[in-house]
């Protein structure tokens, strides 16, 4: 909604057209700084000072030459340079006595804008479009600019555009994303600018092929060597699919969010099939996932050229570039595929942890009995018993009296002496084979400790 009101307009009137319009509570106030002003005292005044005695020295040679025309053609040089200068400084004063400060005040329910004499109330169910920039459209097609604000009170400091732009983000994604999940269900495409998401996947111009859901690995920022700007960058695996810069892509954020939320469906859609794949394993039939395969002996890839038995097999990881298969003990990768190799990726993850914690779960039973019967369990540099924990063929030992907790990390094992806050002992994930059923052990013989 637009208003027309002096320069002068008072903070009383502001709070009534608010009050009128229902925005709610004031949560924080940006202001834009006239930079123009500080070029002008460093540039501007020195400018008209010097063009000024430029001109003078210029009329006063070419007055008093006496006709000699060296003199006058000098004296026209320095006349002109001067004009010249004192012009660029009044052009520099020009834009500072016609600079129009912007301010934003920040409502439960919108915005209102002020630049110079007009005001404008904007709720954010009416902004449409936001850039990186700090420049959005409201849905009437009106712009503005909010790229170069100081948060009231900091107006020498760090610009506040950013926590601006990115409360506007917030919003939007509240009232648009809902809306454009709808439209992709319902098999419409959602268009950002030259970039097309649809049930099929994501296309762009720019000759790039359309890319299938199962071929998108990421979607990141990346700024190129050399480069000052950032760039989005559409990843297919560890190949970048497609490149724009950042502030020519609308609702940047709002895309990458988008995507990642359908593809956390896609991924609990995956889920879903779980249990008919854990039926097809106790069946002694495989299930592949492209070149892996998933057995009663354990996991193959590429037609059993790689085997991991179920004993053998610690981890498989996914991450934005590639499957990782790790061995039992061992913190570095033994094997990784490009994701895009893999299909439904996830629920390989989610199958083989499903078919590790019931493996692990049949060795358990038999490892507490021998614990029981006094005999030590041992895990690599590790040795469980009754007496308590020991390392290195018990060259150091802790009673369980006095382990007051065992923290299982991702990349190490930190044993915790009573009354101590420094670890008493530091082991290195490499050294103990298959943490998953040292954790189901301890949890079962020494509850109290993990």
């Amino acid at each position: 909604m637009h208003y027309n009101s002096p320069a002068s307009q008072s903070y009383v009137n502001v709070q009534q057209m608010v009050a009128a319009q229902q925005l709610g509570m004031l949560q924080a106030t940006y202001i834009s700084k006239n930079e123009n002003l500080v070029v002008f005292f460093i540039a501007g005044i020195p400018g008209l000072l010097g063009g000024g005695f430029f001109m003078c020295i210029g009329m006063f040679t070419g007055l008093f030459a006496q006709g000699m025309m060296p003199s006058v053609w000098i004296g026209l040089y320095l006349f002109l340079f001067g004009l010249v200068w004192f012009c660029a400084s009044l052009w520099m004063l020009r834009s500072v006595v016609s600079y129009r400060r912007v301010q934003v005040y920040v409502y439960t329910d919108g915005l209102l804008y002020t630049k110079g004499g007009q005001t404008e109330i904007i709720r954010w169910g009416e902004i449409e479009t936001l850039w990186l920039n700090g420049k959005f459209r409201r849905t009437d097609g009106t712009e503005f600019n909010v790229g170069k604000l100081y948060s009231r009170g900091n107006a020498r400091s760090s610009p506040g555009h950013e926590a601006l732009t990115g409360r506007i983000e917030r919003e939007m994604s509240n009232h648009l994303l809902p809306r454009f999940l709808a439209l992709y269900h319902a098999g419409t495409p959602v268009f950002f600018d030259t970039i097309v998401v649809s049930q099929q996947g994501i296309s762009a111009t720019g000759g790039s092929d359309p890319l299938s859901w199962h071929d998108i690995s990421s979607i990141n920022w990346h700024k190129s060597v050399g480069e000052d700007d950032m760039h989005v960058c559409i990843y297919q695996g560890k190949k970048v699919w497609h490149s724009r810069d950042i502030d020519t892509i609308p609702n940047c954020k709002l895309l990458q969010t988008f995507v990642e939320r359908i593809r956390q469906e896609q991924v609990q859609s995956q889920l879903s099939r779980l249990p008919h794949l854990l039926a097809t394993y106790r069946s002694g039939l495989p299930v592949t996932f492209g070149p892996v395969s998933v057995g009663l002996q354990g996991v193959s890839i590429d037609n059993g050229k790689r085997m991991y038995s179920w004993d053998e097999l610690g981890t498989i990881e996914v991450d934005e570039m590639n499957v990782i298969f790790r061995k039992n003990g061992k913190l570095l990768a033994d094997q990784r595929l490009d994701i895009g190799q893999v299909p439904d990726s996830a629920l390989l993850v989610a199958l083989v942890t499903d078919i590790k914690r019931t493996h692990v779960s049949k060795q358990v039973p038999q490892l507490v009995a021998s614990y029981r019967a006094g005999i030590p369990i041992p895990f690599g540099r590790i040795s469980i018993s009754q007496q308590g924990f020991s390392l290195g063929n018990h060259h150091r030992s802790l009673p369980w009296s006095e382990v007051r907790r065992i923290v299982i990390g991702q990349q190490a094992i930190q044993v915790f002496k009573v009354n101590r806050s420094a670890p008493w002992s530091f082991v290195h994930m490499s050294q103990v084979p298959d943490i998953v059923l040292l954790k189901e052990f301890l949890e079962v013989v020494q509850p109290g400790v993990i």
